[in-house]
C-alpha cells in the first residue's frame, strides 16, 4: 500500500528528498532526446486512466523497484524514487511537474544519473491510442555517461518503457 511505504521511509532520507530541487540543463551540454511510441487498441481516456491508476507497479520489481514519496494518487507534485536494476542501481528521485487527460511529464531532480523530463503523451488514434514517451535529458557526470552509451543503460531505459506500456495492455484487456 502507498501510505506504507510513505511511513517506513527513513526521516533522514525523506528529508533529503524534500529537499532536492528540480534539476536544470546545464546550458553548454547537449541536450538529447529519445522517443519511443506503444500503440493500444482502446480509446486514450481509458489507456490514460489505467496508466495512472497503475504508474507506479508497471514494471516488476526485478526491472525497477518504486518508492512512492507523496501519499496519495498520482498528481502535479507528487514525488516517488525510481530504482532501476541495472549494473549500479541508481537512486532517481522524480516528480511530476505536469498532468493532464493526455499527458504527463515528471522531472528528474538534482543529484541524480539525469537531468530533464519524461513526457508521456496519449493521441487518440483510428485504431485506439498511441502512446508517445519523448525523454529530454542531459547525463549527470562520467558515471552515468559511460553507463548510458557504453554499457547499455539507454538501451535498458527503452525496455523499462516497452516493458511497462506492454503490462500496461495487459491490465486493460483484463483477466486472461
Amino acid at each position: 500500500m502507498v501510505t506504507d511505504q510513505v511511513e517506513l521511509l527513513d526521516p533522514i532520507v525523506r528529508q533529503r528528498i524534500d529537499s532536492l530541487s528540480l534539476s536544470r540543463f546545464v546550458p553548454e551540454k547537449p541536450v538529447l532526446t529519445l522517443e519511443q511510441e506503444y500503440f493500444f487498441s482502446c480509446e486514450s481516456t481509458r489507456v490514460i486512466a489505467a496508466f495512472l491508476a497503475n504508474f507506479t507497479t508497471l514494471l516488476p520489481e526485478t526491472m525497477q523497484k518504486t518508492k512512492t514519496i507523496t501519499p496519495g494518487p498520482l498528481r502535479v507534485g507528487s514525488r516517488l524514487i525510481a530504482t532501476p536494476m541495472y549494473l549500479t542501481r541508481p537512486l532517481v528521485v522524480v516528480e511530476v511537474v505536469h498532468l493532464t487527460e493526455s499527458e504527463m511529464s515528471y522531472a528528474y531532480l538534482e543529484d541524480g544519473p539525469l537531468i530533464g523530463r519524461n513526457t508521456m503523451r496519449f493521441v487518440p488514434s483510428l485504431a485506439g491510442t498511441a502512446a508517445v514517451v519523448r525523454l529530454r535529458y542531459q547525463l549527470n557526470g562520467f558515471l552515468p555517461a559511460m553507463g548510458w552509451h557504453l554499457l547499455g543503460g539507454r538501451r535498458f531505459h527503452q525496455k523499462l518503457i516497452a516493458v511497462g506500456f506492454r503490462n500496461l495492455e495487459r491490465l486493460l484487456a483484463g483477466p486472461s
